[in-house]
């Protein structure tokens, strides 16, 4: 009886243990007085995170590689910047084994004369093992890098031709070596993903530089050696604008591909997924959002079959915008939605299924931090609900600042924001490049703190303008561009 009262015990000791481990659920923010960003996020083998992005307030100077490592509570291990004097930017991490990181973003510090893609490997501690840069006098950048069966890594994002954007794949070995690279039609590489047949899958933000831009999902097959099998494209006659984000491969061989519709769904812009066979042929869509804005830049398969979709809503939520999970079966049905973020802005950028089967989602907040934009962890658990939340008091800074409007370029509306240390008289003004005023947005007195207004630039042309704001005698400027 005393053995069988100890062995009782002891399950319910372990099974306490795993309940506690496994309700580990936090918001966290990271960063400086200035503008940090979250880009993408790996969990640790203790069940703490790694976050990467880059920071405009710490480093060598410009924006440098921002990563941090936390605890599983969320709390701060160490930080760390990797950089120089210009522009870096951590764009993904891949886990390695023995605790090391790959970091994938670009630079403008070191390689040749424009943007390079740029890979650092760090270990446990955050120290650099090593670093390359990949690219040529023209201008490269990275946008995901994964780990291939071979024990090498696969880059997509884009090269600049004759001053226009081709999207580009690079293959490595596990050294970062390149071993090959492939610069394809116009068009932007936003996510890759080795297939089981040992090819690649990516999706193409298209571009046309003698033409009009096609606004469609465009889903590319490699083979192997990065050599083109197919290339589809899938969407609505214009207006209907579709745009892809991200791509997973799904268990039955076919792809499903995440991104944003404007022209149809519930209103403004919604999350679009689309379901297609093996061979790329559509097989179902579905849409998801309210009368507002809702776009979505990440997407995961998740061990029940389904999938989680992440990025931001204007239409939910407690501000102008949220971040955004969906969680869907392995049909695109909705299995639950949920918004985080406070009263300003927060937008996602990466999601990933945690050892508990949780969920870590990763941006960035202006609702909370310690000055502009900070990195935003968002850990939940498997139904994406979160029941510790850090909500720090915000500093808004000495004196008035005009932040940079999102999105940027757009194409018929952008959210503009600003903040204030006091109360006062606010304005805000844009122009064109001609200098005439084509909007007075605000023109009156508002209290301290963030604020953002909604600007409409429909009957508006395509090109450069700028916005003015005005409080407290000071001036600051930001420059805005319509595409259309």
């Amino acid at each position: 009886m005393k053995n069988l009262f100890r062995i009782l015990s002891i399950i319910l000791l372990l099974c306490m243990h795993s309940s506690v481990f496994s309700q580990f659920t936090f918001e966290n923010y990271y960063g400086g007085i200035d503008y940090e960003e979250g880009s993408a996020v790996a969990e640790t083998d203790d069940g703490g995170f790694i976050v990467v992005g880059y920071t405009e307030s710490f480093g060598a100077g410009g924006s440098d590689f921002f990563v941090v490592r936390t605890a599983a509570d969320g709390d701060t291990v160490w930080t760390k910047t990797y950089g120089g004097t210009s522009s870096d930017v951590a764009k993904d991490i891949v886990k390695l084994d023995g605790g090391h990181y790959m970091i994938g973003g670009f630079t403008s510090s070191f390689g040749l004369d424009e943007p390079d893609i740029y890979l650092i490997e760090i270990d446990y501690d955050g120290n650099a093992l090593w670093s390359k840069t990949i690219g040529t006098e023209e201008n490269e950048q990275l946008n995901k890098i994964r780990k291939t069966s071979d024990g090498g890594f696969i880059i997509c994002g884009i090269t600049e031709k004759l001053s226009h954007y081709k999207y580009y794949i690079v293959k490595t070995n596990s050294s970062g070596d390149t071993l090959w690279t492939r610069a394809y039609d116009y068009g932007i590489a936003e996510w890759i993903e080795q297939t089981d047949d040992g090819g690649y899958i990516l999706v193409v933000y298209p571009y046309e530089p003698f033409g009009v831009t096609r606004y469609d999902f465009q889903l590319v097959k490699l083979d192997s050696d990065g050599e083109t099998a197919w290339s589809k494209f899938y969407g609505a006659a214009d207006p209907v604008h579709e745009i892809s984000f991200a791509v997973q491969q799904a268990t039955d061989g076919g792809y499903l591909l995440a991104g944003r519709v404007d022209g149809y769904g519930a209103g403004g812009s919604d999350f679009l997924i689309l379901k297609t066979d093996a061979d790329g042929d559509s097989l179902w869509s579905k849409t998801f959002g309210g009368g507002e804005d809702e776009r979505a830049f990440t997407l995961i398969n998740t061990s029940d079959g389904g999938y989680l979709i992440g990025g931001y809503t204007a239409t939910f939520g407690g501000g102008y915008f949220d971040f955004y999970l969906v969680k869907t079966d392995e049909n695109g049905d909705s299995l639950w939605t949920r918004t985080y973020g406070g009263e300003w802005q927060e937008m996602v950028f990466d999601v990933k299924e945690t050892s508990d089967g949780g969920f870590a989602a990763v941006g960035y907040t202006l609702s909370y931090g310690a000055g502009d934009y900070d990195a935003y962890l968002v850990r939940t658990n498997h139904d994406g609900v979160v029941t510790a939340i850090s909500q720090p008091e915000t500093s808004f800074g000495e004196r008035p600042e005009l932040l940079q409007n999102y999105p940027n370029p757009f194409n018929s509306s952008t959210v503009i924001s600003w903040q204030s240390p006091k109360a006062g008289w606010q304005t805000l003004i844009i122009y064109d490049m001609l200098g005439k005023e084509v909007a007075t947005l605000v023109d009156e007195y508002r209290t301290a703190g963030r604020h953002m207004v909604k600007f409409n630039a429909d009957g508006l042309a395509s090109g450069m303008y700028c916005c003015k704001f005005l409080a407290d005698d000071r001036t600051s400027t930001i420059n805005m561009v319509i595409g259309k």
